[in-house]
């Protein structure tokens, strides 16, 4: 990754002598001579520029500059597929596809972002039993699974390529095998449409997080999957109204 500085080809100006300047980075000598250079890519970190001039009479005069050069890591961000709620996982059935999009930016990269060929997609699991699985470079991409991955919670990672400063970002994924189907859910109570009265409840009971006006109503919902049963237990209620 190229430093926004190096880009910006600052000019390192020796102020010793109108004549010829040696130059040397980390004791190895550039192949330039003369009183301004524009600085190859040193890479990452601290280095040593050193510059040395003699005069007609052969009287040397010799100084030195140590300089840090940051990478700053990426930012990567999934936007497709939708981060689901937290403790919620993306479902993913093995045989069907799905759409990768993903997006980064970098400071010290032209235009702000990585390249396509600079990101990569990969699958690994939860339970880290099993090597990483990857799923090809570019910002977007239509996927598939192959059939011999085994069902069960992955992660799906999006991250820069071969980087000093690993960068990425994931989100939970549930694989499911071929032929396997998600549950399905139908409340039971209240039903579609009901109208609830309001009822004052004491002012000290905050349950529900308001201590008026709130309506006591019994919530009752069946869950069952074609694999697992009735799966009724691992129901999770949510208020639409709350962040």
């Amino acid at each position: 990754m190229t430093p926004k500085w190096l880009r910006d080809r600052r000019e390192i100006v020796a102020q010793k002598s109108h004549t010829q300047v040696q130059w040397t980075l980390d004791g190895h000598f550039l192949a330039h001579r003369g009183g301004t250079l524009n600085l190859p890519n040193p890479g990452a970190g601290a280095h040593t520029l050193s510059a040395k001039v003699a005069d007609t009479g052969l009287l040397t005069a010799q100084d030195r500059v140590t300089l840090a050069v940051v990478d700053h890591p990426p930012r990567m961000t999934i936007i497709s597929p939708t981060r689901p709620a937290a403790g919620q996982a993306v479902e993913w059935s093995i045989g069907s596809t799905l759409q990768l999009r993903g997006q980064s930016s970098d400071i010290d990269e032209p235009g702000g972002s990585l390249a396509d060929q600079q990101v990569e997609w990969s699958l690994e699991s939860t339970s880290n039993l099993r090597p990483p699985l990857p799923l090809g470079h570019g910002h977007q991409r239509l996927t598939g699974l192959p059939a011999t991955l085994t069902a069960g919670d992955y992660h799906l990672i999006f991250k820069e390529r071969d980087a000093a400063n690993i960068a990425a970002d994931r989100l939970l994924v549930h694989v499911r095998g071929a032929g396997q189907t998600p549950p399905t859910i139908t409340f039971q109570a209240p039903a579609e449409g009901s109208r609830l009265r309001a009822t004052r409840v004491a002012a000290d009971d905050t349950s529900f997080g308001r201590p008026y006006g709130i309506a006591r109503v019994r919530l009752h919902a069946l869950a069952t999957d074609l694999q697992d049963g009735d799966v009724s237990a691992r129901i999770i209620w949510l208020d639409a109204r709350r962040p």
